[in-house]
């Protein structure tokens, strides 16, 4: 099941995250990111990090 993409605007290092809808997560679930089959070289040693709230 996709929620929704990550997209980096040509020749920048910030990205955009957009989901499809909101997103509930509970404890014990995982979000996996999923690379495309042709990676971009210039995003070698790519780090994330997401902020969450509890609500």
């Amino acid at each position: 099941m996709s929620v929704g993409s990550i997209t980096f605007p040509a020749a920048s290092q910030d990205a955009v995250f957009v989901l499809a809808s909101g997103l509930g997560l509970a404890p014990g679930d995982r979000l996996e990111l999923i690379a495309p089959a042709i990676q971009d070289a210039t995003l070698a040693g790519f780090a994330l990090t997401l902020i969450g709230s509890r609500s």
